[in-house]
This record gives structure tokens, C-alpha cells and sequence, in this order.
């Protein structure tokens, strides 16, 4: 027997087998559909009505010779459609002219076995559609069942499919190291630069792999502006980073272009609050930073902390000191300082004992406050009449100069530049009352006896400010002053025979006085 093409050539054996009983059974496999010559032979004759003209149709689905072709057996994107073909063949490799074949399809999804579409084109191919969800590798299954063949996978299934993420959802981004108080504010210390991350994911939840966004962000609302860097780190986040240095109130904004993302708060509150307190920022203030007093309940002044940006501190806690030093002993006189809890520190130096000039070096964590050191004149403190001091000039001093009076505070400092009422009595040859002391500008007064007092002993009774000098009275005696040659000379030479009446009367008188007098007598 022979089985032929058109052309003579042989398309498969015929295998014959003898049933010996005068009968022969014959068969044979087809590899490929068409129309076929089939001879059957005894010996070199053709039987009966040989030749034969049979017609091979296709047969069913081979699982293991079908095959698909596609981007979804590869590739895939999350949340986007994808598609492949199923290509049937038979058990020879022949393609199938037509459908019905069972094929069936399931993506192993990460959220969930995802089932495959087929449509059946009626032409021996299918096509296939599914949608991913998760991003990732997954496992695209595609099987045959068949009724001859049995049913198994299909040529290279399983596929290893790349599922890539899908496109960024503006209202799905994952935001990191954005931690905020319990008012759902950012709080932030002025001059610290801070940063966080915002990631961008699909509408599947997949994170993006890749960047390009024009992510950005915008602080409003506070005192300044503060500039937002956004750094692009090309695995689908960005990290805004920021460095405000201004104390106040802000708002927050993140955005894709000028549309704000999702996944938290957005816009958010920022809250920038003061740093560390520093020295040459703060401000010192009061009258006890240009002026004091010995024992004075003004030597106070107060310390306003501020940063290092010149934002006033709202809190205490920092190290404020101060240090007073007397020009002259360089003595340290102790400055207390108190903490008033709201960034501000009161300082007083009620100990300051001796009046003079001063250095104040009010200090902030160790470091001289703005416009420090300052130079303070500390004065006298107030008049204390046990601590008047009285000289005597030598008994038997001549001329007008009466006592020296010496006018102090309680720590025995002159009180220079006070305009003290000092005064003296004397007694007993005639009661001269209030003689008024001429101030010498340091403290000390000076008693002049009047041009008409006679020589003698003299008690003198010595008040300031009202109060009398301690240990008085005191005893004083004073003599005229003697003419000098030149003036009897003088007198002498104008008055002719009263020269001796005019010396006479020249001891009355003080030396300026007798040159005054003569003088004008000469002319």
C-alpha cells in the first residue's frame, strides 16, 4: 500500500497486518491534513476501484505543540491591560484551521489568582487578555485540554511575566519621616535643615521604580520665605528638604506640578521654633547697664535671649550669667539672676559697695552679650549723717578758710555730684548762722569764714542736709593775716600819713582783697 501526495511523494507508511483468514487489516498516520492518492496493491495490481483519493482533516490541539505569542506572556503592566495569542497545533505541528479548543489561562497575582479572558478567533488562534494588579514577577499558566490528548500546558508554560508598576496615582503616595505632634503639626527648630520622603505608587498601591516627577513643595503663611529642595532619587522618591530660620506659624504643601498628592495631610502645619539661645544675639536692657547706685534699688537690668537668627526665645533653661568688675581694685561684685521663665532674665547687684567705673559683661551660655561689655558709673548711695567727716584747719590758721566737710553713704563713698546741703554756726563772740559750704564736686565742701570775722577761738557746729556732723562742735581760732611789706609799702605810698590807718584796716581783709583795695587807690 502507498499513501501519497500529489506530487508522488510518500506522506506515511501504511502498516498491513495478515488476520489470517484471508483478510488483511491496514492502517495508517496522517502527519499533515490534505488530499491524499492511497494505492492498495496485490502483489504489483491494484485491487478493485484502486486508486484511492482520501481526504485528512486537521485533528485536536496538541498541549505541548500549541504555543503563544505576546507581550502579556513577558511583560506586563499593573493596572493596564494586557494581551497574548494562543497558537493551536496538532500532535504533528500542524497548525489548526479552526477553534474549540478548551484553553484556559490564570495569572498567579500576588493580591490573588487574576483569570485570563480567551476569546476563540475560529481560526485555529486565540486571544487572550488579563489585567495584573501587583507589581513583580508573576505566573502566567496556560493550559489545554483536549479529548485524545489529555490536557497538560502549553509549549514553555509556565510564562514568567515582569509586572512593572503602573502609572503614579497622585493620590497615592506613601509619605516617610514626617512625624507630627498631637496638634498634627511639624515642628522644627530654626536653622535645622529637615527633611522627608514622599513615594510615589500606582493605582494598584505599587511603588514606582523610577522617577521623574516634578515633585515639589511650597511653605506659605510664615514670616519668611524658605526655599523647598527636592531631590529626584530616581527610585520613585523624592526627598524635600528644607531649612527654615524663622520662628512662626507655616504651611506645608507637596505637589506633582501644581496638583497637591495624596496619602496624608496635605497641606500640613509647620512650626518653627526657636534654637539654642546665643550669646551675641541677646539683647541686655535697663538702667543698670549705663548707671548704678552704692546700695541703689535700681542697679537692675534684663537679658532678652535670642538664636543665633535672632528669634526671641519663649522658654528659660539658658546659662545667663554676668560679670561686674571695679576698674580701678578690679574687684567682682556678684550679679544675681533670675530666670523668669519666658525667655527674658532679670539681673540685679544690690552688693555693689564702692562707687567708681564699672565693667558689666551680662553673658549668655558662656558667650558676652550683643553690644557687651558695658561700662556703668556706679555713684555714692544715699547720705548717712554718722559717716560726715570735719577738718579743722590748724589752730591759729590764719585767713578765711574755715572746716572741710566730707559728705558720704553708708559705705563710706563721697558722694560726688550731689548737691548736699552743708552749713556751719559759730559761736560764742558773735552767733554767725548758716554759713553756706561751697562745694568742691568730689564729695567734700569747703567753709569760708566771713570777710568780717574777728580773730579768735571759735565753736563751730557743722549740719548736712540738716543733721549735724558727728563729734562736733568742733573748736577753731583764727587769726588775721598779716599785712605783707609790699602791701604797707604800697599803702604807705597812697595814703601818706593815714598809711598806718590803712594797714590797720588792711588786716581786715583778704590777700586778693588788699590787692583789689590798693589798686584802686592808686589810680
Amino acid at each position: 500500500m502507498l499513501a501519497q501526495d500529489d506530487s508522488g511523494a510518500e506522506v506515511t507508511k501504511v502498516l498491513i497486518t495478515d488476520n489470517r483468514n484471508g483478510t488483511y487489516s491496514a492502517h495508517y498516520v496522517a502527519e499533515r491534513p490534505g488530499k491524499f492518492t492511497l494505492e492498495i496493491l496485490i502483489k504489483k495490481d491494484n485491487i478493485k476501484n484502486s486508486t484511492f483519493h482520501p481526504t485528512v482533516k486537521p485533528g485536536e490541539p496538541f498541549p505541548g505543540n500549541c504555543e503563544a505569542h505576546g507581550p502579556g506572556i513577558s511583560n506586563a503592566t499593573a493596572g493596564v491591560e494586557v494581551g497574548f495569542t494562543v497558537v493551536t497545533k496538532d500532535v504533528a505541528g500542524n497548525l489548526l484551521p479552526r477553534g474549540g479548543a478548551n484553553i484556559s489561562s490564570v495569572l498567579h497575582d500576588a493580591k490573588g489568582d487574576i483569570k485570563v479572558n480567551i476569546k476563540d478567533n475560529n481560526d485555529g488562534t486565540y486571544s487572550a487578555t488579563y489585567t495584573p494588579k501587583t507589581a513583580g514577577s508573576s505566573r502566567l499558566d496556560v493550559v489545554v485540554a483536549t479529548q485524545f490528548n489529555g490536557t497538560g500546558p502549553i509549549k514553555n508554560s509556565p510564562f514568567n511575566v515582569a509586572v512593572a508598576p503602573g502609572k503614579a496615582d497622585l493620590n497615592n503616595f506613601k509619605w516617610d519621616g514626617l512625624e507630627l505632634d498631637a496638634q498634627g503639626r511639624r515642628v522644627v527648630v530654626a536653622g535645622t535643615t529637615d527633611h522627608f520622603t514622599v513615594t510615589a505608587h500606582d493605582g494598584q498601591g505599587n511603588r514606582l521604580t523610577s522617577g521623574g516627577l516634578a515633585v515639589n513643595g511650597q511653605i506659605s503663611g510664615g514670616p519668611a520665605a524658605v526655599q523647598v529642595n527636592t531631590h529626584d532619587q530616581r527610585d520613585g522618591s523624592y526627598k524635600l528638604e528644607y531649612t527654615p530660620t524663622k520662628v512662626g506659624q507655616y504651611q506645608f504643601l507637596v505637589r506633582v506640578d501644581s496638583t497637591p498628592i495624596g496619602g496624608h495631610t496635605n497641606p500640613f502645619p509647620l512650626l518653627v521654633i526657636p534654637a539654642a539661645a546665643k550669646g551675641s544675639n541677646s539683647i541686655a536692657s535697663g538702667p543698670g547697664l549705663k548707671n548704678a547706685e552704692v546700695g541703689g534699688s535700681n542697679n537692675k537690668f534684663q537679658v532678652e535671649t535670642r538664636d543665633a537668627f535672632d528669634n526671641k526665645l519663649t522658654q528659660g533653661g539658658a546659662k545667663v550669667g554676668a560679670d561686674l568688675v571695679n576698674n580701678a581694685t578690679g574687684e567682682r561684685v556678684p550679679v544675681n539672676v533670675r530666670d523668669n521663665g519666658d525667655g527674658t532674665y532679670s539681673a540685679e547687684y544690690p552688693g555693689v559697695a564702692k562707687a567708681g567705673d564699672y565693667t558689666l559683661t551680662p553673658t549668655v551660655n558662656g558667650e558676652p552679650v550683643k553690644d557687651a561689655p558695658f561700662h556703668v558709673k556706679v555713684v555714692a548711695g544715699g547720705f548717712d549723717p554718722n559717716q560726715t567727716g570735719v577738718e579743722i584747719p590748724n589752730p591759729g590758721y590764719t585767713g578765711r578758710k574755715g572746716p572741710k566737710v566730707s559728705v558720704k553713704d553708708k559705705a563710706g563713698n563721697l558722694r560726688a555730684g550731689f548737691d548736699d546741703d552743708v552749713e556751719a554756726d559759730l559761736t560764742p563772740k558773735m552767733k554767725i548762722s548758716k554759713i553756706k559750704a561751697k562745694s568742691n564736686g568730689d564729695g567734700t565742701y569747703e567753709v569760708d569764714y566771713p570777710a568780717n570775722l574777728l580773730p579768735g577761738a571759735y565753736e563751730i557746729d557743722v549740719r548736712v542736709n540738716g543733721h549735724p556732723a558727728p563729734r562736733g562742735p568742733f573748736n577753731g581760732e583764727v587769726k588775721k593775716t598779716a599785712v605783707s611789706g609790699e602791701h604797707q609799702s604800697k599803702a604807705n605810698q597812697v595814703a601818706g600819713n593815714a598809711g598806718a590807718i590803712l594797714n590797720k584796716a588792711l588786716l581786715e581783709l583778704t590777700e586778693a582783697e588788699r590787692d583789689q583795695l590798693l589798686a584802686a587807690l592808686s589810680k
